[in-house]
């Protein structure tokens, strides 16, 4: 599986260092518009960082999204995703109405990790439940 995460900050990096520490080895793919954070991540965790956030919904099989709130209408106006593409919003904020509509046709599913992802320690809530974002944030803790 490929993962993609819009969004490159704090929430990115919990994430991206759960998922590599907890031996995932499949690609992860990262937006490029906190460059430096970006970098880092893909230096250290092994990650590509792509020229767009659209080439990472291209190429991703399931994208994490993890942009501040004020930023998620922006950054998802002008991106599309493909029919049923598994799209996890881990934004704090912004409503399900909107984000539903943001990334039809893709298949939304709204999660809460937290920074003990880092260590597989996680609690993360997750909803609607959906057996394909289960399989993929196991690692990062027990998924509620």
């Amino acid at each position: 599986m490929k993962i993609g995460s819009i969004g490159v900050g704090h929430m990115a990096g919990v994430l991206v260092t759960g998922w590599r520490s907890q031996g995932f080895t499949g690609p992860i793919l990262l937006g490029p518009r906190n460059n430096d954070t970006a970098a880092k991540l893909a230096k250290a965790w092994d990650c590509q960082v792509l020229d767009s956030n659209q080439a990472v919904a291209d190429a991703a099989d399931a994208v994490i999204l993890t942009v501040p709130a004020k930023l998620a209408k922006p950054v998802l106006e002008d991106l599309s995703f493909r029919e049923g593409q598994l799209v996890i919003s881990a934004c704090a904020g912004p409503g399900q109405a909107f984000l539903q509509e943001a990334v039809t046709p893709g298949r939304l599913v709204i999660s809460l990790p937290v920074a003990a992802a880092t260590r597989g320690r996680s609690p993360t809530l997750l909803y609607p439940d959906d057996a394909e974002a289960k399989e993929l944030l196991e690692p990062l803790g027990a998924v509620f």
